[in-house]
């Protein structure tokens, strides 16, 4: 299929995403956003609160989900950070970090880590403040 096909007809595949922090604010909003695909979809959570009602199974930390997805999506703590790159790491997941708060051993955390797995980091996805960046 070429990438015009897939702009016009949309991609074939399902991508699996394991969301951590998918009881905040954010989680919610991603939770939501891509319920209404049929392209990708939440297969596990992370979150402190994991007796909240959701469509997926949600685990206190990633290393307690025994699957794999295609990627993590982080709208967590930063406590919650090395967790999130380990299992990352040790099974080979793209990650997405864009949890607020992060200080600089965080962002070593990230760099190391972006040594071996593709990490997009931003520490603000706020349209206004990528616009003033």
């Amino acid at each position: 299929m070429s990438c015009s096909e897939i702009l016009k007809n949309g991609c074939e595949t399902m991508t699996t995403i394991l969301l951590s922090g998918c009881m905040g604010k954010m989680g919610q909003v991603v939770t939501g956003c891509v319920a209404g695909r049929s392209d990708c979809t939440v297969i596990a959570g992370v979150d402190l609160n994991t007796a909240a009602f959701t469509d997926f199974p949600v685990f206190s930390s990633a290393s307690d989900f025994g699957g794999k997805a295609d990627s993590i999506i982080d709208f967590s703590h930063p406590n919650a950070l090395a967790g999130i790159l380990d299992y990352a790491k040790k099974t080979n997941t793209p990650a997405v970090i864009a949890t607020t708060g992060l200080d600089a051993n965080h962002v070593a955390l990230i760099k190391e880590a972006a040594a071996h797995i593709p990490i997009f980091f931003s520490a603000n996805m706020s349209i206004g403040v990528s616009l003033l960046t």
